[in-house]
């Protein structure tokens, strides 16, 4: 502020540490009391003056010693600036030795912190929680709770209650790299039922880090089942007895694919040279063929052994059933049905 020398002397007023000063200025604010600026008595005035650092000045200043952005003062924000230094209080150094005494507090209540600088219950820096609030979050961490599951009992956003883990618990040791055995054993719990979280407890893992591994194991399964003679042999006589798939399959405790394979692998139909050559490839489909074609069909056989069975190509069967029968084709289900 430069000086004036139309301003009057006002009167004088001590500062919080008991000094003499001569007051220049007096500027009213919303408060009961007023901004006071001189300079101290005994000096020569040189420059502009000074706001005196009074006791209201100093409690209204320490009141939102965590929140500078809250200060009204009827002065310039570097003069509040200075005046926060003068009285030591810095916005940094502060919310590094709240977070410090907090983290003693909520650790180690039975012994009081050294030195106890700031109130912690009535002081709280911008942005962060209050101590009651800190301290539950603590409690259900120690409980084994992750950051989703501590969020959501505080109604915090889970990116802050990471943030606010890290300050109090320091850095997150990472997890060892999953070893087969500890893969077999998720895949083996994954095959009696388990839940993901469930897992995560009993392998003593985050269900963050079991999730990708959950995902990407199939259940434990059983190596397939070879065929024996008798089956086979089962197989070719229910083939040729004309018995749909689904009724193969209930008789020999087998898979609609293990069913199919094997009747090409033993039929050798998976080309159209093995359909055999009967002299009706090319002539016209009569009404009663079109019907046991269609019967055979929704039967759940499959084109090869439509062919072999009507002695006709592959390529005539496929066409009669999906243009003139009005048959789909199900590539899932492996077979034709009837549209609705």
């Amino acid at each position: 502020m430069q000086h004036n020398s139309r301003k009057k002397f006002l009167g004088q007023a001590r500062d919080c540490a008991g000094g003499l000063w001569n007051i220049v200025e007096s500027r009213p604010t919303e408060y009961d009391w007023p901004v006071l600026l001189g300079y101290p008595a005994g000096f020569r005035q040189k420059g502009g003056c000074q706001v005196i650092p009074t006791q209201e000045v100093r409690d209204y200043l320490e009141q939102y010693r965590m929140a500078r952005e809250m200060v009204r003062l009827p002065i310039s924000d570097g003069a509040v600036h200075h005046l926060r230094n003068q009285l030591g209080m810095n916005y940094i150094r502060d919310r590094k030795q709240w977070w410090r005494q907090v983290k003693h507090e909520l650790f180690h209540p039975e012994q009081p912190p050294k030195p106890a600088l700031l109130d912690t219950d009535r002081l709280t820096p911008h942005g962060a929680w209050p101590k009651t609030e800190l301290r539950r979050m603590v409690e259900l961490a120690e409980e084994g709770k992750g950051d989703k599951e501590i969020a959501k009992i505080l109604g915090r956003s889970e990116k802050t209650v990471g943030l606010f883990c890290r300050r109090l618990f320091g850095p997150r040791k990472p997890m060892h790299a999953w070893s087969t055995e500890e893969k077999n054993n998720l895949a083996e719990l994954k095959k009696q039922g388990h839940s993901l979280r469930e897992i995560a407890a009993i392998l003593g893992r985050t269900a963050k880090s079991v999730r990708p591994i959950y995902v990407q194991t199939p259940p434990k399964q059983q190596p397939p089942r070879r065929w024996t003679q008798e089956e086979r042999q089962k197989l070719i006589e229910l083939t040729e007895a004309n018995r749909s798939v689904e009724e193969i399959m209930e008789s020999l405790g087998r898979t609609r694919e293990a069913v199919i394979v094997t009747q090409r692998k033993i039929a050798g139909v998976h080309a159209r040279k093995s359909t055999p050559k009967t002299g009706r490839e090319y002539m016209d489909w009569t009404e009663e063929e079109d019907q046991k074609l269609k019967e055979l069909a929704l039967a759940g056989h499959s084109a090869d052994e439509l062919a072999r069975i009507m002695g006709r190509t592959r390529a005539s069967v496929q066409m009669r059933c999906q243009r003139v029968l009005e048959l789909k084709y199900s590539r899932k289900q492996a077979r034709y049905y009837q549209p609705d």
